[in-house]
């Protein structure tokens, strides 16, 4: 049926609200039935992606939504909280996404399957960033992003930015980067310039936020080139100035210097700005090199600006830059020696940080107020600066880890690793098309030419297939050698890092007699290690191969229903550590597989030796698959991945099966040695 364009009537209508309210209904709900007890949740999937076109059509949505509401019909309301949602979205007002949601979060906890639907957690999601609650708002969307349909993508690029926004606050800065890589990959297929800028600045944050300044360099300097295409010269002059920044960091004072002049030349030279825009850009940059001059021993040019700079700042109410001046100004004074001005500008930085929360500033301001102390004899206080610095800064340790944990823990329950896998290895084939494409114009060119000539271009042509060939195994490879770099180097993060300190706390708790506590942490510092051994198997390290499978298998016998039927001889003398790695790998897969697709009852898992090779033998009972249809499908990754590690180990893989008559796989391995 074809959707009536609501928006141009609601525009145009001087009818009174109740009238239009009953219109609403019979244009958007025809035919609709439901009950508040078992909602029919059906028209949800329908809602219009049409945006309402002016603010007037989006308040006169606004008003329907709360008569609505006030009649009880809350699931008809909701249609239109997500067409006001949409407007929001499309108008930047980010700050509203996801507000006034109490009346249908109380219609949720009666209400199962709404509480369910994708569209609830979705604004359920946005409500949970608005309010400062990121690890929430991060599994909601997560939960969700495959529903959002890729035609609609206002909501698509909304939740992009908002697991950015959330991975981002949980410091999760591996996680922001892929969602603010696909803002960016999205901007591009749009043609969409200053969507691409602003998406290049949020890739550039989570490059400088791990320390990664070559490669926030390269994206900052594209974003410059389309902030001078698009106009955008405010963006360009922050770009100049966190380049400035993380030049500093590095120690490269010259070239931070370089960044803060060219932003005050784009300011002097460009005349679109207002002048109070002019003068606030100027007071930005003058603010921020009070930093670089301390850090040069410029201090007499942080203590002459400084001053100045703050009262400009007053004016603005540019909170975080007026106790940032206050602090640079406060250390220069420190660093000639002036401790009774330097007790004044610090102090009053820290009353100014009362209660801000902003725990790196506190921190630096306590530092140096601890350095003032000392030099002045004042011991007590000193001990007191210090102690307050440590204290927020094991604060600040200890919410990073708890929130790197959850954050680690979302991560790997979506297996977001094997989507980047996936993301590569489309990447490859679209190389290879594009060459073959290239190849064939070439074929078109070269057409006329000697019975010589094209024999010599077959055997080049053919040539390249087979680098071509080569190229897309040696990079499925690197793949998957790379994956397991990072699944070693994350293990080991959680086991050596967050493991130690969980430990410590653990011990240090039942020191203190406190059993509830200690059990919390010893149940935490249990999931860090089975998402630890998960990633990368430590038995295997330390025991060798056969002692590993026997491990894997056992650990599946034991947490599932299956019936295991197991023979595993001793083949750990025939294989490097990095075959073996690979041969546990494929059993690991083919498990997995087991265990999420077969629906098996039994399994019969076997490893034998022979002269020159060693066997792998796995079949289960389950109901079987299409092996051709799967190679060639997207979703078969996993097999793709079997196929990729066979050939690594240059064994021969095959996998039997048939729908409803189980599944039969038998890998055999040559010897190393």
């Amino acid at each position: 049926m074809k959707r009536i364009n609501l928006w141009k009537h609601l525009k145009r209508t001087t009818c009174p609200p109740l009238l239009l309210l009953l219109l609403f209904n019979l244009l958007t709900n025809v035919g609709l039935v439901h009950s508040q007890n078992s909602p029919d949740l059906n028209h949800l999937d329908n809602i219009s992606t049409e945006i309402p076109p002016t603010d007037s059509a989006a308040q006169s949505l606004k008003s329907m939504e709360a008569e609505l509401i006030g009649a009880g019909d809350t699931l008809l309301a909701f249609t239109n909280y997500i067409q006001w949602t949409r407007y929001l979205i499309d108008r930047g007002n980010y700050r509203l996404w996801g507000s006034d949601l109490d009346p249908y979060k109380t219609y949720a906890e009666d209400h199962p399957a709404f509480r369910e639907h994708h569209l609830y957690k979705f604004v359920l999601g946005l409500n949970h960033i608005a309010e400062g609650r990121p690890r929430q708002a991060v599994r909601h969307l997560l939960d969700i992003e495959n529903n959002i349909s890729s035609e609609d993508l206002l909501f698509l690029e909304a939740v992009y930015f908002d697991l950015y926004t959330g991975f981002l606050a949980l410091t999760d800065y591996q996680g922001a980067a892929e969602y603010a890589l696909k803002l960016l990959e999205q901007a591009q297929q749009e043609k969409d310039k200053p969507g691409e800028l602003a998406a290049r600045l949020m890739v550039a944050t989570t490059f400088a936020k791990q320390g990664r300044f070559e490669e926030t360099s390269r994206q900052r300097n594209q974003a410059a080139q389309l902030a001078r295409e698009t106009g955008e010269y405010g963006q360009l002059i922050f770009i100049y100035a966190n380049n400035a920044i993380d030049e500093r960091k590095q120690k490269n004072y010259d070239a931070s210097f370089q960044y803060y002049n060219d932003a005050l030349v784009t300011i002097d030279t460009n005349s679109t700005f207002h002048k109070a825009d002019l003068l606030f850009y100027q007071v930005f940059v003058h603010a921020n090199k009070l930093t670089l001059f301390n850090d040069v021993g410029m201090t007499d040019s942080t203590i002459r600006s400084g001053p100045a700079i703050l009262d400009s700042l007053e004016s603005y109410g540019a909170t975080a830059s007026i106790i940032d001046a206050h602090i640079q100004i406060g250390r220069a004074f420190l660093l000639e020696g002036k401790t009774e001005q330097a007790l004044y500008y610090l102090e009053k930085a820290k009353n100014k940080l009362e209660g801000s929360g902003r725990d790196q500033m506190i921190i630096e301001v306590n530092s140096l107020l601890a350095d003032v102390y000392k030099t002045t004899g004042f011991y007590q206080k000193a001990a007191e600066a210090l102690s307050d610095q440590i204290r927020v800064q094991n604060q600040v340790d200890s919410i990073n880890n708890a929130q790197l944990i959850n954050s680690l823990q979302m991560r790997y329950e979506s297996d977001r690793q094997q989507a980047v896998i996936e993301q590569k290895e489309l990447e490859v084939q679209q190389g290879i098309r594009e060459r073959k494409a290239n190849m064939r114009i070439f074929l078109v060119s070269i057409i006329g030419l000697s019975l010589i000539g094209f024999s010599i271009f077959q055997w080049k042509h053919r040539l390249q297939l087979k680098r071509e060939k080569n190229l897309e195994i040696k990079y499925n490879q690197q793949l998957i050698q790379f994956q397991e770099d990072e699944n070693r180097r994350i293990s080991k993060e959680l086991h050596d890092g967050i493991g130690q300190s969980l430990m410590l706390i653990k011990n240090k708790v039942q020191l203190n007699h406190d059993g509830i506590t200690a059990q919390m942490v010893g149940d935490t510092l249990e999931e860090v290690r089975t998402i630890s051994r998960a990633l990368h198997p430590f038995t295997l390290q330390k025991l060798g191969l056969t002692a590993a499978l026997q491990k894997l298998i056992g650990d599946f016998d034991t947490n599932t229903d299956i019936f295991v039927d197991t023979a595993i001889e001793d083949i750990d003398q025939h294989y490097t550590n990095q075959s073996a790695l690979n041969i546990f790998r494929i059993a690991q897969e083919c498990l997995n597989n087991i265990l999420k697709h077969s629906q098996a009852k039994a399994v019969e898992f076997r490893v034998r030796k022979h002269t020159k090779h060693a066997e792998l033998y796995i079949k289960d009972n389950g109901r079987g698959f299409d092996v051709s249809e799967n190679f060639n499908t997207v979703s078969s990754l996993g097999l793709k991945t079997l196929r990729e590690r066979t050939r690594f180990l240059k064994g021969q893989l095959n996998i039997h099966s048939e729908k409803g008559a189980g599944t039969k796989i038998t890998l055999k391995i040559p010897y190393d040695d």
